[in-house]
């Protein structure tokens, strides 16, 4: 929220009460306008000074002389539930920590203005839009950001012909073509070879795995599985804020290959992370399931429990086979592994919303 805008809003409450006091004053004939305007001014300080839930038990002016004074919102010890309310591991550890959390209020990218001048709003974003075709066509025709090196094979083959395709894939030991593969009609048999045990620490995890010799042969054949199954949820293009059209995208083997060596750096036993991949029935698998499995499964778990699945035996199968396989594979993966991934994940998500308003031309990769 703009400093003025702030200002403003701070003329409007009082425009507000004077005029209130006014309309008060003629309806009680016993009152006039200054008894009005206190009574007002006191509902105002009342207000500033009463604890809200919202605030986590904070006043609006403890929130406001704070950060007046550039000092944080601290999560009070009483109030670490509402902001760490799962019951996974990592989400409880967090909760336990010594250390402060804070919090910070805001209208939601949403002000008071939007509502009473929806014209406006509208208006101030249109000219935000075009600004930022202005700046793309600029940069477009300043050559900024030429690496055409780079953006070869950033999915797939983009600039290969069917012949260099082929001869990559033979290569590469990749399908001839990209298939859909159908989905099972019916619950198929899901059986899942055994995982390592909760008790292995992620450390012990770890150093077993960096101390096992590893092929390069091992590893372009965990990226050959992972490849074309493994994917994320990307918009397709055009972006824009009045069409938004999501998609889905499974990694190449291009992408999956880094991948694969930066989880091995990281400690995953990738032989037993790839028994998990090839015994799972279905051929999607999501890398926010590697990423945040606790989340997932509760996802899960929470749409079975209602009726979303009731008389659907085939659906409610997959969705406890793929909570199944998340769990057996989150004991493969350590918690320094996953953030990794977050990371390793939104390098490619923000390289897909850069091409969904097609900005793939000044990519730097």
């Amino acid at each position: 929220m703009a400093y003025q805008e702030c200002a403003l809003y701070g003329n409007l409450v009082r425009y507000l009460r004077d005029r209130c006091a006014e309309r008060l004053a003629k309806l009680d004939p016993a009152s006039d306008v200054e008894t009005a305007r206190a009574w007002l001014d006191d509902l105002i300080r009342d207000w500033f000074f009463t604890p809200q839930h919202d605030l986590y038990g904070d006043a609006p002016r403890d929130v406001i002389w704070r950060e007046q004074k550039g000092e944080p919102n601290v999560v009070p010890p009483d109030r670490m539930d509402d902001l760490f309310f799962d019951d996974c591991p990592v989400c409880q550890a967090m909760r336990d920590d010594p250390g402060e959390w804070h919090w910070h209020y805001d209208d939601g990218g949403f002000p008071l203005i939007a509502v009473y001048d929806p014209e406006g709003w509208d208006e101030r974003w249109e000219a935000e839009d075009e600004a930022f075709e202005r700046w793309k066509a600029e940069q477009k025709e300043s050559g900024r950001w030429e690496a055409e090196e780079f953006r070869d094979g950033v999915y797939g083959f983009p600039d290969a012909t069917p012949e260099q395709e082929a001869h990559l894939r033979a290569i590469w030991g990749l399908p001839a073509t990209e298939e859909e593969v159908a989905e099972p009609t019916e619950i198929p048999v899901y059986e899942p070879p055994p995982a390592p045990s909760p008790g292995i620490s992620p450390a012990e995890l770890w150093l077993r795995a960096a101390e096992e010799p590893w092929l390069d042969r091992e590893l372009h054949d965990a990226a050959r599985a992972l490849a074309g199954r493994l994917g994320f949820g990307i918009p397709n293009p055009p972006l824009s804020r009045q069409c938004v059209d999501l998609g889905w995208h499974r990694l190449t083997f291009t992408e999956a290959l880094p991948l694969v060596a930066g989880l091995h750096d990281r400690g995953v036993d990738m032989s037993i992370f790839l028994e998990q991949v090839r015994a799972f029935p279905y051929q999607d698998i999501s890398l926010e399931w590697l990423i945040a499995p606790e989340r997932c499964m509760t996802t899960m778990t929470g749409v079975l429990e209602s009726d979303a699945v009731k008389g659907d035996p085939v659906s409610a199968a997959k969705l406890r086979h793929s909570r199944e396989f998340i769990e057996r594979v989150s004991r493969l993966i350590p918690l320094h592994a996953r953030i990794w991934l977050r990371g390793w994940s939104d390098a490619l998500i923000h390289a897909a919303f850069a091409r969904a308003v097609e900005w793939d031309d000044e990519l730097p990769f």
